[in-house]
């Protein structure tokens, strides 16, 4: 399961941002769980994110929670989660064929992010 946990990071990064493993966050401690529980999953939420923002990032895992995905509308929440889903199915299958299977290389996930969302964009529909 951990393979598949950074397989899953690895593609959900190349999907939301490219910047490296800004992805990652802490686990909850008892002591959130047990505290304001919402309040620390959002503040979880908040340190997925980083500094690119919720529009540069548009969904997070939460480990032993689920997945969140945002936009600008309902629609494109739902068009996130979509593609979250279809990523997580990509993951397994890959796992399944190639159980020791290596990441992305940071330099080809800033590369597709970059030439899809980054200021010089030229791929993909606008």
């Amino acid at each position: 399961m951990r393979f598949l946990s950074r397989l899953i990071a690895a593609f959900l990064l190349l999907i939301c941002t490219a910047w490296g493993d800004e992805g990652h966050h802490h686990s909850l401690t008892e002591e959130e769980i047990a505290g304001d529980y919402e309040a620390a999953t959002g503040a979880v939420l908040v340190e997925s994110v980083g500094e690119p923002g919720p529009l540069e990032v548009p969904c997070a895992l939460v480990r032993s929670h689920g997945p969140f995905c945002w936009g600008e509308g309902p629609e494109e929440a739902v068009e996130n989660a979509v593609t979250l889903e279809e990523v997580a199915r990509v993951a397994l299958l890959t796992t399944a064929l190639e159980p020791d299977a290596p990441g992305l290389d940071a330099a080809l996930r800033e590369k597709h992010h970059e030439r899809k969302h980054g200021p010089g964009a030229y791929y993909g529909q606008p």
